[in-house]
């Protein structure tokens, strides 16, 4: 019997089929992807927070979070996730870094978003091109002289200035913006309120991570999700958060961004603000 082949016209059709089907099967996997990312990047976060309760537990309730300063200097409350700072004026852990100093964190992989695309917030990540500059990410942290740092996925809370270079005074303090010594955050006034997170410096920043939202980590040890309307427009209001845009200068953005990630003490007096304001209080309020 003799065989019928295909026509050019059926063949195309059936093209065609397959193409729709691939056209709306894509964006469900896309989501699916998203989803298990955003699962496995909570149970990273709540990773973090076993390591900081057993670091608080070993160091009278001290826990290692906070923002960067320079040496002039400088506040930059959005540089809230290094782990490790190697430059030619010093050398060593800062902030999360010292979990890793304790022992508390001995591979890093479980501390970095798998939604993530931007080599400084990538395990192990090797150099690549970031504002003019080639950033990389070494797990372990570099020796001393290599000019690499390592940063973590995930960001603290901006409550304490860390002044750079980092201090070597122990697991208890840090060095504040008058070179003084003083004791970290504790974490027990902290309850109830966020103290790491996705690092997301800006709306940008979040358009290419979860996109959604992020997920945040709270002094008690619980993490959650928080969508996205909760800082952006909180009660439908655009939050200063929200109006941030990237800046030719990282330097300039994080100082002009300052307010917008956390408002919590008056620049005149020194003295906290009754009603802080930023993005981790509408972390704290979801």
């Amino acid at each position: 019997m003799k065989r019928r082949a295909f026509t050019l016209v059926e063949l195309l059709v059936v093209i065609g089929i397959i193409a729709v089907l691939v056209s709306i099967l894509l964006p469900t996997l896309a989501r699916a992807r998203e989803s298990a990312n955003r699962t496995v990047c909570l149970s990273n976060l709540r990773q973090m927070g076993m390591a900081l309760t057993e670091y608080s537990i070993r160091y009278k309730g001290f826990v290692p979070i906070g923002y960067m300063v320079s040496s002039g200097g400088t506040h930059q409350k959005p540089w809230n996730y290094a782990a490790n700072w190697n430059r030619p004026d010093g050398y060593g852990p800062v902030l999360l870094g010292y979990l890793v100093a304790a022992n508390l964190i001995k591979d890093g992989k479980a501390y970095y978003c798998p939604s993530e695309v931007n080599n400084q917030w990538l395990y192990n990540a090797e150099g690549g091109a970031f504002n003019d500059t080639i950033c990389a990410n070494p797990w372990p942290f570099s020796k001393p002289g290599a000019a690499t740092e390592t940063r973590f996925g995930y960001a603290t809370r901006p409550v304490v200035g860390w002044i750079m270079p980092p201090p070597t005074i122990g697991p208890q303090k840090f060095k504040n913006v008058a070179g003084i010594e003083v004791g970290m955050p504790k974490i027990a006034p902290l309850k109830s309120r966020a103290i790491t997170a996705d690092a997301c410096t800006t709306p940008l920043h979040l358009a290419v991570r979860h996109k959604e939202g992020v997920n945040v980590l709270y002094g008690h040890g619980g993490a959650k999700w928080v969508p996205k309307q909760a800082f952006l427009k909180p009660n439908g209001i655009p939050s200063e958060f929200s109006k941030i845009t990237e800046a030719a200068s990282v330097p300039d953005a994080f100082v002009n961004h300052n307010p917008a990630h956390l408002n919590d003490i008056s620049p005149q007096t020194g003295a906290p603000l009754k009603e802080p304001t930023g993005l981790w209080v509408d972390y704290d309020r979801f």
